[in-house]
């Protein structure tokens, strides 16, 4: 009988990663002190996630882009809006965060 303790892991989608990027952006709108460390993990999140999405606009070194991902990112960045949020959280995010989007 095996027990299994962790979850198997399982690529997120295009649409996940949107998700959570947008989230993440509107958790960064905290005004006070004590939510500081909710304000670090979402700039983790996002710079995290700019580097996957990122990824799965070019490829990586070894592998082409997949066009329908490509797609679905795509499609999924305009209907959450998530240009926009960008553009107003700009200052905000950190370096690697924004060489990530330059990139994308």
């Amino acid at each position: 009988m095996s027990f299994s303790f962790f979850k198997p892991f399982r690529p997120k989608t295009p649409l996940e990663h949107v998700k959570v990027v947008s989230k993440s952006l509107l958790a960064l709108d905290t005004k006070t002190v004590a939510e500081v460390k909710a304000l670090e993990k979402a700039l983790e999140e996002v710079e995290k996630n700019f580097a996957l999405m990122s990824q799965i606009l070019s490829g990586d070194g070894e592998v082409e882009p997949n066009v329908e991902h490509v797609s679905q990112l795509t499609s999924e960045i305009c209907k959450e809006d998530v240009l926009s949020l960008l553009i107003h959280k700009l200052p905000i995010l950190g370096w690697e965060a924004r060489k990530d989007l330059v990139y994308c």
